[in-house]
């Protein structure tokens, strides 16, 4: 579930951990708009809202001290009214896509570590230009591959395909996106 969940941040950041290959990149709070083609928005926003929902339901019902437990083992995972939040960012699901906000330090980018990869995925990063990246990241039976431009160390835009073979379907995913800075300081966003 919180692979299918993150998959979002897999398609902004796939693979940016390659340390060899650095972003032009502004440290601070950033907003990631996803908006996935109107076919994958319909499977997987619903895949998506019906979890989201089933979750809420799950921990609405539990004593304050086991829900807290649950989303430390979670992973810092927080399921709010507008969407979910984890440790240095969010996630809002809408109508026009996903909003994903996140601190980004300048460590992580003179490091190359921008990325929320998991553990069992593999991760490349590529420049392909001044202005270009392309990313492939596999984890677990699904992967994504983007192709992102920066128009600035602030800006940039994109698109990936995933492809989902889990639970014996094969899934694909067309997403557009776009990045931008928001301010230098990430609030609580750490």
């Amino acid at each position: 579930m919180k692979k299918r969940f993150f998959i979002a941040m897999g398609i902004l950041c796939a693979g940016a951990a390659q340390a060899q290959v650095k972003l032009d990149m502004k440290p601070g709070l950033w907003e990631h708009k996803v908006k996935l083609s109107e076919q994958s928005d319909a499977a997987y926003n619903a895949e998506i809202k019906a979890a989201v929902e089933q979750m809420k339901k799950q921990l609405e019902n539990l004593p304050p001290e086991q829900r807290e437990a649950l989303e430390k083992a979670m992973g810092g995972v927080n399921v709010t009214e507008q969407g979910v939040e984890f440790e240095g960012g969010s996630v809002v699901a809408g109508k026009d896509g996903m909003v994903i906000t996140h601190c980004v330090t300048k460590e992580q980018i003179e490091a190359g570590d921008i990325a929320d990869v998991e553990d069992d995925c593999q991760s490349t990063f590529t420049k392909l230009d001044k202005k270009r990246y392309k990313s492939v990241q596999v984890c677990d039976g699904m992967t994504t591959e983007s192709i992102m431009e920066f128009h600035s160390p602030t800006h940039f835009t994109g698109q990936s395909k995933t492809i989902d073979k889990r639970d014996g379907k094969t899934q694909e995913i067309i997403a557009n996106m776009e990045g931008k800075w928001l301010a230098s300081d990430c609030g609580d966003k750490k």
